[in-house]
Formats: C-alpha cells, structure tokens, sequence
C-alpha cells in the first residue's frame, strides 16, 4: 500500500511515495517494469526508483499530457519540465501507438531514443456489426461536452450541410451533456453494448471524430468505424492521421474549422458508396493491424526482450 496522493487537476503526488515504492519494488524484485505514461506522479516516482534499483522500464504512452485551453497546456508544459521529459529518459523502451504520433507530439519528436510501434486494438465485435437501412446520419462517439474532442466544430459543420442535404441527422453517443445547447441533435447517451454500437457505426453514412487536441493520439472510434465497415472523418491532428487515409476510407479536416469540417464531411457524402467499396476491401487489413491478440503479442515481445537483456546484464556484471 501506498499513501493517498494529494490532488492536482488529475493528477496526484505524495512525497512518502519514493520510500514506500523502493521498498515494493526491493521485496518484490520484478523482472520488469510495465506502465501507462499518461498516469502523471505515480509513474514518475516508479520509473526513477526501478531505474536506481536497475529494474528495466516499458513505459506506453498513449498521449501528450495537454489541453485545449492555456491553463491545462500551461500545466503540462510545466510538468514535463519538470518530471515528464526525465521520467521519458529514465525509461528503457517506450511505445507509441504510430509514427504520425511521435511526429505530431511535441514531447516525443524530441527524445533521442528509438520507440516501439504498437497501435490500440478494437473489439472484434465490430466486425460483426450489420448496417440497418434507416435515415441518414453523422456519428459521433465520446465525450461530447469535453473542450478537446471539438463537439462544438462538428454542430456549426452540421448546420452549415444540412440545407444540403436536409435529411442528414446528427446521432452523438457518450456521456450525456446539456443537450439544449445543440437543438437538433439526437443525444443517445451512454451505450454500454459493444454489439449495439457496432450497429450504429456501420448504419451511420459517416463517423466523425473533429478534435481540437494534440492529446488525441489515435483515434479509437474512427478504427472502429472502419472495422463496422464506414467512412470516417478526422481532424488532421495528433495521431489521427494514422487511420484516415484521404480519398481512400475517408477525410481530414483542419482542427477547429467548421467551414474545413464541412468540406470533409460533404466529400464523404458525395463518395460514400465508394468508400465503402474501399472500407470493405481494406476490412482485413484493419482488422490485422487493430487485432488484441497480434498487439498483445508484440507488446509481450518487447517486455520479454527487455527482461532478457537486463537478466543477462546482470549476470555479466555479477562474472565481473
């Protein structure tokens, strides 16, 4: 057991937190150290602590730790000054989950070290998901209220298309929000099926995922979508650029443009049936590349790897 953190935005640190983490890591000696970066405190103290007791780390980094307004990127600058960028240093092996990442993040375009490539996985259910003939739709998947996922880019790109194309409704699913700011809109709210929410990405005419935020390193919706077998629209930011291929299964947008975002959004609508096409070719190779099984035994190749070289330092030192 560790001491409660004192608490900062989502953060937390207690400085009785090194004493006590040496002394765990000292009773139970693993072999390697396996963490989430984006966890601020309690990664940082174990990353320097298992370095000091040469205990190999894996660190995966799944964003930048940033915000869309100046407050919380000010707060993450100031934090990887100040802890983020030595605990990246402490770390033996650290992995990303695409090259478009490690070139979008500010962070990791600056570390002199090489990185491991492993994306996220999607659930396979999705591949399963039957797209029902109903209205047309946009689909948007998140947190809808959160600044950083640009929910409100998306409303005015909407708006700007539907007297185009006056059928086009725009379906959200996610934790619910004040739904009054966006008449028009249908909120669904949470859906807890993974099975339910396969159908309504493939029955969808396309899924949009507009963020504003550097933090977006991935884009987990968007590779469901192309999984349910529908076009995809992203914002040209952070690691989206990973899963959207122009003209190919979808488009990208510039980052809090609703004028830009209309534009992609209207290309999908005129091109959908090919897309399609394209999605459906491609299904195999996205359900390759997002496979649990396939990433978790790379991740387990990088672990075993970094548990073996640091056994076999270890006996070189002892011989010595």
């Amino acid at each position: 057991m560790i001491s409660p953190p004192f608490r900062f935005l989502s953060a937390g640190f207690n400085p009785l937190w090194p004493g006590q983490v040496a002394n765990i890591l000292r009773k139970l000696k693993p072999g390697v150290i396996f963490a989430h970066f984006t966890v601020p405190g309690i990664t940082d103290v174990v990353a320097r602590q298992a370095k000091r007791l040469d205990i190999p780390v894996c660190l995966v980094y799944h964003s930048d730790i940033t915000g869309p307004d100046f407050f919380r990127r000010s707060a993450g600058y100031l934090y990887y000054r100040t802890a983020g960028l030595r605990t990246l240093e402490c770390s033996d092996r650290i992995i990303v989950c695409s090259q478009e990442y490690k070139k979008a993040s500010l962070w990791l375009s600056c570390l002199e070290k090489p990185l491991d490539f492993i994306p996220c996985g999607v659930d396979p259910v999705m591949a399963e998901a039957r797209r029902e003939p109903s209205f047309p739709y946009l689909f948007f998947a998140g947190k809808a209220g959160a600044a950083g996922k640009g929910f409100d880019v998306l409303y005015k790109a909407w708006l700007n298309i539907i007297c185009d194309f006056p059928e086009l409704e725009l379906l959200a699913a996610g934790k619910a929000i004040r739904a009054h700011k966006y008449p028009g809109v249908r909120f669904l709210g949470q859906v807890n099926s993974r099975r339910e929410l396969g159908h309504l990405y493939a029955s969808a005419s396309a899924t949009i995922l507009p963020s504003t935020s550097t933090s977006e390193s991935f884009g987990m919706v968007l590779a469901e979508s192309l999984a349910a077998g529908t076009p995809v629209v992203g914002s040209d930011i952070g690691g989206i650029r990973a899963v959207v291929q122009e003209g190919v299964n979808g488009y990208l947008a510039s980052p809090g443009d609703a004028h830009s975002l209309a534009e992609a959004i209207q290309k999908v609508l005129g091109s959908e049936e090919k897309l399609r096409q394209n999605v459906r070719k491609y299904r195999g190779k996205y359900l390759e590349i997002y496979n649990w099984d396939r990433i978790t035994d790379r991740v387990e190749e990088v672990l075993y790897i970094l548990k073996r070289d640091a056994s076999c330092a270890c006996k070189k030192s002892e011989h010595e």
